[in-house]
Protein backbone atom coordinates (compact mmCIF):
# COMPACT_ATOMS: atom_id res chain seq x y z
CA UNK A 1 0.00 0.00 0.00
CA UNK A 2 0.85 3.36 0.12
CA UNK A 3 2.58 5.13 3.22
CA UNK A 4 1.56 7.61 5.49
CA UNK A 5 -1.42 8.76 2.72
CA UNK A 6 -3.46 11.88 2.79
CA UNK A 7 -6.28 11.78 0.48
CA UNK A 8 -7.64 14.95 -1.13
CA UNK A 9 -10.93 14.54 -0.89
CA UNK A 10 -12.90 16.99 -4.00
CA UNK A 11 -15.91 14.22 -3.75
CA UNK A 12 -17.49 12.57 -0.90
CA UNK A 13 -17.35 8.76 -0.64
CA UNK A 14 -14.34 8.07 1.61
CA UNK A 15 -16.57 6.88 4.41
CA UNK A 16 -15.98 3.25 3.37
CA UNK A 17 -12.20 3.56 4.30
CA UNK A 18 -9.98 4.43 7.13
CA UNK A 19 -7.91 7.35 6.04
CA UNK A 20 -6.79 10.97 6.80
CA UNK A 21 -8.82 13.10 4.64
CA UNK A 22 -9.00 16.86 3.34
CA UNK A 23 -12.42 17.56 2.01
CA UNK A 24 -11.74 19.63 -1.38
CA UNK A 25 -14.27 22.26 -2.75
CA UNK A 26 -12.74 24.76 -5.22
CA UNK A 27 -9.51 25.45 -6.32
CA UNK A 28 -8.13 27.42 -3.61
CA UNK A 29 -8.98 24.47 -0.93
CA UNK A 30 -6.51 22.28 -3.38
CA UNK A 31 -4.19 25.46 -2.95
CA UNK A 32 -4.07 25.67 1.15
CA UNK A 33 -3.80 21.88 0.84
CA UNK A 34 -0.77 22.20 -1.65
CA UNK A 35 0.95 24.89 0.96
CA UNK A 36 0.17 22.69 4.00
CA UNK A 37 2.07 19.80 2.62
CA UNK A 38 4.88 21.85 1.31
CA UNK A 39 5.32 22.96 5.31
CA UNK A 40 6.26 19.46 6.15
CA UNK A 41 6.36 18.45 9.62
CA UNK A 42 2.91 16.97 8.39
CA UNK A 43 4.34 12.95 8.23
CA UNK A 44 2.48 12.13 5.50
CA UNK A 45 4.52 10.53 2.51
CA UNK A 46 2.02 9.61 0.01
CA UNK A 47 -0.53 11.81 -1.41
CA UNK A 48 -3.83 10.95 -3.68
CA UNK A 49 -6.09 13.09 -5.65
CA UNK A 50 -9.53 11.89 -5.60
CA UNK A 51 -10.58 12.66 -8.31
CA UNK A 52 -7.94 14.52 -11.12
CA UNK A 53 -11.23 15.22 -12.97
CA UNK A 54 -12.85 17.54 -10.14
CA UNK A 55 -9.56 18.56 -9.18
CA UNK A 56 -9.19 19.65 -13.36
CA UNK A 57 -12.60 21.15 -13.03
CA UNK A 58 -11.31 23.25 -10.10
CA UNK A 59 -8.58 24.77 -12.06
CA UNK A 60 -10.39 25.34 -14.91
CA UNK A 61 -13.13 27.41 -12.95
CA UNK A 62 -10.32 29.02 -11.37
CA UNK A 63 -8.39 29.87 -14.77
CA UNK A 64 -11.83 31.22 -16.05
CA UNK A 65 -12.24 33.86 -12.78
CA UNK A 66 -8.91 35.05 -13.14
CA UNK A 67 -8.59 35.55 -16.65
CA UNK A 68 -12.06 37.68 -16.13
CA UNK A 69 -10.51 39.64 -13.18
CA UNK A 70 -7.78 40.42 -15.31
CA UNK A 71 -9.49 41.28 -18.82
CA UNK A 72 -12.67 43.42 -18.00
CA UNK A 73 -13.79 43.42 -20.82
CA UNK A 74 -16.31 40.59 -22.06
CA UNK A 75 -16.32 38.04 -19.65
CA UNK A 76 -15.39 34.18 -20.80
CA UNK A 77 -17.42 31.47 -19.67
CA UNK A 78 -15.33 28.60 -21.00
CA UNK A 79 -11.68 27.66 -22.54
CA UNK A 80 -13.11 27.80 -25.51
CA UNK A 81 -13.83 31.11 -25.52
CA UNK A 82 -10.45 32.45 -26.45
CA UNK A 83 -8.75 32.20 -29.69
CA UNK A 84 -6.32 29.66 -31.03
CA UNK A 85 -6.54 27.55 -27.79
CA UNK A 86 -5.32 30.49 -25.54
CA UNK A 87 -8.17 29.42 -23.29
CA UNK A 88 -7.14 25.70 -22.77
CA UNK A 89 -3.74 25.96 -22.51
CA UNK A 90 -4.47 28.74 -20.01
CA UNK A 91 -6.25 26.07 -18.31
CA UNK A 92 -3.66 23.33 -18.95
CA UNK A 93 -0.53 25.55 -17.43
CA UNK A 94 -2.50 26.09 -14.04
CA UNK A 95 -3.13 22.92 -13.62
CA UNK A 96 -0.23 21.06 -15.11
CA UNK A 97 1.74 23.95 -12.96
CA UNK A 98 0.07 22.51 -9.62
CA UNK A 99 0.70 18.84 -10.80
CA UNK A 100 4.85 19.47 -11.02
CA UNK A 101 4.56 21.59 -7.52
CA UNK A 102 3.08 18.54 -5.63
CA UNK A 103 5.57 16.85 -7.48
CA UNK A 104 8.00 18.14 -6.75
CA UNK A 105 7.83 17.83 -2.69
CA UNK A 106 9.24 13.93 -3.18
CA UNK A 107 5.80 12.83 -1.64
CA UNK A 108 4.50 9.74 -3.60
CA UNK A 109 1.64 10.95 -5.62
CA UNK A 110 -1.94 8.93 -6.44
CA UNK A 111 -4.54 10.10 -9.11
CA UNK A 112 -7.71 8.42 -8.86
CA UNK A 113 -9.79 9.38 -11.90
CA UNK A 114 -13.42 7.81 -13.01
CA UNK A 115 -13.95 6.35 -15.99
CA UNK A 116 -15.75 7.06 -19.26
CA UNK A 117 -16.53 5.35 -22.26
CA UNK A 118 -16.63 6.52 -26.15
CA UNK A 119 -19.35 4.62 -27.35
CA UNK A 120 -18.52 4.47 -30.61
CA UNK A 121 -14.96 2.95 -30.09
CA UNK A 122 -16.31 0.97 -27.29
CA UNK A 123 -13.04 2.15 -25.50
CA UNK A 124 -12.59 2.85 -21.60
CA UNK A 125 -10.68 5.66 -20.39
CA UNK A 126 -9.84 8.51 -17.80
CA UNK A 127 -12.88 10.92 -17.51
CA UNK A 128 -10.44 13.95 -18.83
CA UNK A 129 -10.80 16.21 -21.85
CA UNK A 130 -8.24 15.17 -24.27
CA UNK A 131 -5.16 17.47 -23.58
CA UNK A 132 -4.42 16.85 -20.69
CA UNK A 133 -5.43 13.19 -20.47
CA UNK A 134 -2.08 12.83 -22.66
CA UNK A 135 0.21 15.59 -20.54
CA UNK A 136 -0.77 13.08 -17.16
CA UNK A 137 -0.67 10.24 -19.09
CA UNK A 138 2.69 10.89 -20.66
CA UNK A 139 3.25 12.36 -17.19
CA UNK A 140 2.82 9.69 -14.73
CA UNK A 141 4.43 6.42 -13.80
CA UNK A 142 1.31 3.68 -14.45
CA UNK A 143 -2.07 4.19 -15.60
CA UNK A 144 -4.43 1.31 -14.26
CA UNK A 145 -7.51 0.25 -14.34
CA UNK A 146 -9.28 -1.06 -11.09
CA UNK A 147 -12.27 -3.46 -12.42
CA UNK A 148 -14.38 -6.03 -10.99
CA UNK A 149 -14.96 -9.24 -13.16
CA UNK A 150 -17.30 -12.05 -12.90
CA UNK A 151 -15.87 -15.59 -13.77
CA UNK A 152 -17.03 -18.95 -12.90
CA UNK A 153 -15.49 -20.86 -10.31
CA UNK A 154 -17.18 -24.36 -10.84
CA UNK A 155 -20.60 -24.05 -10.90
CA UNK A 156 -20.81 -20.76 -8.88
CA UNK A 157 -20.15 -17.40 -10.70
CA UNK A 158 -17.62 -15.04 -8.27
CA UNK A 159 -16.56 -11.10 -8.57
CA UNK A 160 -12.95 -11.05 -8.28
CA UNK A 161 -11.37 -7.32 -7.94
CA UNK A 162 -8.17 -7.13 -10.55
CA UNK A 163 -5.68 -3.82 -11.40
CA UNK A 164 -5.02 -3.87 -15.20
CA UNK A 165 -1.69 -2.99 -15.98
CA UNK A 166 -1.96 -3.09 -19.76
CA UNK A 167 -4.36 -1.76 -22.48
CA UNK A 168 -6.37 -3.89 -24.67
CA UNK A 169 -8.81 -2.89 -27.18
CA UNK A 170 -10.95 -1.94 -24.98
CA UNK A 171 -9.36 0.04 -22.31
CA UNK A 172 -6.53 2.14 -21.81
CA UNK A 173 -3.70 1.24 -19.29
CA UNK A 174 -0.24 1.33 -18.69
CA UNK A 175 3.79 1.26 -16.62
CA UNK A 176 6.44 1.88 -17.07
CA UNK A 177 7.83 -1.35 -16.25
CA UNK A 178 10.72 -2.28 -18.50
CA UNK A 179 10.86 -5.87 -16.76
CA UNK A 180 7.85 -6.38 -18.16
CA UNK A 181 6.95 -8.57 -14.96
CA UNK A 182 4.37 -6.91 -13.19
CA UNK A 183 1.36 -9.08 -13.75
CA UNK A 184 -1.84 -8.43 -15.67
CA UNK A 185 -4.76 -10.73 -15.02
Amino acid sequence: GAPKTLFLATEPGLGAIECYQVPIGNWTDLREAFVLLKSGGHGFETVVIDTIGNAYRMAREAAIAEYNAAHRGVPITHPSDLPYGKGWDMVSDKFMGFLNALAALGMGMIMIAHEKTDEEAKHRSADLSGGVKAKIEGWVDAVLLAETIQEMEGDKRISRRVLRTRSDATFAAGVRDRTRKLPDP
